[in-house]
């Protein structure tokens, strides 16, 4: 709407898996390539919107390997896909060859999953939405310049991770994503539209989050705005703690180096991150 206010991420707070290859976070539709490390130069990451499976055709939780890269791709749709454009009076050729109708795109990265692809598209305004039939699709200038980088070997990580747990400055950071929702069946056949298994209890494992990524150190943690965060998810890291220096009793003075930058009565929702550590600064479009 016009004059309505839009707000777009341009940090993120990297996901809690080895960084390695390319890891694909499916409810944040977001794709981080880690490249290899080259000698006296720092670690890398890139960053790429995404589009994903939608209800009925999800995208799986896999680690698997680019097994293959083709450059102006044929579609050889499946029968299953086939059949669901036969009924709705569409009907497929079993061979989609390359060109400006083969939703393929330009590019196409092969996975050690059957079937399954990270490939480009023809329709751009998909990015971002669950409208795939469980393939992994980028924007076109994005997967050209992921094609170029990666390797056939190289890793791939398909994780579920809507909430992730960051930490920059001496202050814990939040970023919510709303949890995926699967399509399921009753014993009449009927849709059944559920969250998924492993995110019933959004708040509870959000806390079981904030416990475990605090566990060697103190914070002070503000769980109202975490719950609130946890419920929002509008997919922006938000500040939920504050680091507490530990102190020596005897001399009352910090012996960490007095690295903590922030007095305790901060009001960390505006909190402003000063530095990158644990985030990674966008290099392509949202």
């Amino acid at each position: 709407n016009d004059g309505e206010l839009v707000q777009l991420p341009s940090r993120f707070i990297l996901p809690n898996v080895p960084r390695k290859g390319n890891v694909l976070n499916i409810p944040e539709m977001r794709l981080y390539f880690y490249p290899p490390h080259k000698k006296g130069e720092p670690d890398k990451v890139i960053t790429y919107p995404l589009g994903i499976g939608r209800q009925g055709w999800d995208t799986p939780y896999k680690q698997t390997h680019i097994i293959g890269k083709e450059k102006h791709p044929d579609w050889r749709p499946p029968k299953s896909i086939r059949q669901e454009h036969e009924d709705a009076g569409d009907p497929l050729p079993k061979v989609v060859k390359a060109g400006p109708d083969n939703p393929l795109g330009d590019y196409a990265l092969r996975l050690g999953l059957p079937a399954y692809l990270i490939h480009g598209t023809n329709k751009p305004w998909g990015i971002g939405m669950r409208v795939s039939h469980g393939c992994i699709r980028l924007y076109p200038e994005d997967i050209a310049a992921l094609f170029a980088q990666v390797k056939v070997g190289t890793a791939v990580n398909i994780i579920n991770s809507p909430y992730k747990i960051g930490e920059a400055d001496g202050v814990l950071y939040l970023e919510a994503h709303p949890p995926l929702k699967k399509v399921t069946r009753d014993e009449y056949g009927d849709v059944i539209e559920t969250m998924d298994e492993s995110t019933n209890d959004d708040f509870t494992q959000v806390v079981r989050m904030i416990v475990a990524s605090t566990r060697e150190d103190e914070y002070i943690i503000d769980w109202s705005m975490a719950k609130i965060v946890s419920e929002e998810t509008k997919g922006i890291p938000v500040a939920i703690g504050l680091y507490v220096p530990k102190q020596d009793k005897s001399t009352g003075q910090t012996t960490d180096g007095g690295a903590f930058l922030l007095k305790l009565d901060t009001d960390i929702s505006n909190v402003v991150i000063t530095n990158d550590t644990g985030y990674v600064k966008q290099e392509s479009k949202n």
